[in-house]
């Protein structure tokens, strides 16, 4: 994998690296950004930790809570909550995150392109 975070502490439930707080089992995918200060893991509600895609970019200060895939190509803003499935080529913003098509994805991109 393509994600490369220096090793700080390490406890039964969780490690804190570099400003990244991730439970344990969180494994993101390949070629994934995480700024500092972003809290990966489980919402204490249920069972599970995010799963992660490939391709994914976590603003700083994000927050991705509970049993939930963050799928392929995914930008997630800085400071945002997330705590529902973000689908492919999406972007995820704001407190809870609102979830919308990245540019050129999508069926309004796709409708826009048979325009031409």
């Amino acid at each position: 994998d393509d994600v490369a975070i220096p090793y700080a502490a390490l406890d039964q439930t969780s490690k804190l690296v570099a400003g990244l707080l991730e439970s344990k089992g969180v494994g993101p995918g390949d070629r994934v950004g995480i700024m500092h200060n972003v809290t990966i893991g489980s919402d204490q509600r249920e069972d599970g930790v995010p799963t992660i895609g490939d391709d994914v970019f976590i603003g700083a200060g994000a927050v991705i809570a509970g049993h939930i895939r963050i799928g392929n190509n995914v930008t997630i803003g800085a400071n945002s909550l997330v705590v529902r499935d973000v689908p492919d080529n999406s972007v995820a913003v704001g407190v809870p995150a609102v979830v919308r098509p990245k540019r050129g994805y999508g069926a309004a991109s796709e409708h826009a392109r048979k325009e031409r």
